[in-house]
């Protein structure tokens, strides 16, 4: 059903192009007006046909679309990022965590980035890192202070090992030059830290938390 309207319309300019030098060719001479101009007499057979295969056309664009969206075969061919196909939306007012075992937070962070990347939390992760996070950090880096990067070394230097709570803290309510991203964050930090920023779920804040932890236990080496 998808392939229908190229195979049936094709380009619309090509098929309009071909019609009218058929249909000239079946015309007769054109007739001078009382004012000295030319005059093409209708072909309404023609002109009819035309309209209904352009109509034919559209109708099929329409339905051909519609079983894109509702084919999952078809979705899982779409090659946008995963944040593109469901992008974030403002935190409902019953937002809640998710309940996920510790064990599997301790393993979404140590395993190796190249055996998690195509797990739906990391890519979402990911994404969500590179749309909000990366401008001061890339890489792992810290563009405002250098000292306070997002290596293992940095972290242990700050005591962000030792006190992992902190981290979570920051990103939900910022620090320093930091927005928060937490739907609360107004709330415990004012609008000057947070208000700028469009909040994220609390899934979405445990997705960037433990994909930034991932980085880091791998050194951000690779690709990620």
């Amino acid at each position: 059903a998808a392939a229908l309207p190229q195979v049936f319309c094709g380009p619309f300019s090509e098929i309009s192009r071909a019609d009218r030098q058929r249909n000239n060719a079946r015309l007769p001479p054109l007739e001078t007006s009382t004012d000295g101009g030319r005059v093409a007499p209708l072909n309404f057979t023609s002109s009819v046909a035309l309209a209904a295969f352009t109509a034919a056309c559209l109708v099929l664009s329409t339905l051909s679309t519609a079983a894109v969206a509702q084919d999952p075969m078809m979705a899982e061919l779409d090659q946008r990022p995963y944040i593109e196909r469901n992008p974030p939306q403002p935190p409902p007012d019953d937002d809640k965590a998710p309940d996920i075992a510790p064990e599997e937070r301790q393993r979404r962070r140590t395993s190796p980035s190249k055996d998690v990347s195509s797990e739906e939390w990391y890519e979402y992760g990911k994404d969500v890192f590179v749309a909000k996070c990366a401008g001061c950090h890339p890489g792992g880096m810290n563009q405002v202070r250098v000292s306070k990067g997002l290596n293992l070394e940095d972290l242990e230097r700050w005591g962000f090992l030792k006190e992992p709570q902190k981290i979570t803290e920051i990103i939900r309510y910022g620090k320093g030059t930091m927005p928060g991203f937490a739907k609360d964050c107004p709330e415990k930090s004012g609008y000057q830290q947070c208000g700028v920023v469009v909040p994220l779920d609390e899934a979405t804040l445990i997705d960037v938390e433990d994909f930034m932890m991932n980085r880091a236990n791998s050194g951000w080496r690779g690709r990620g």
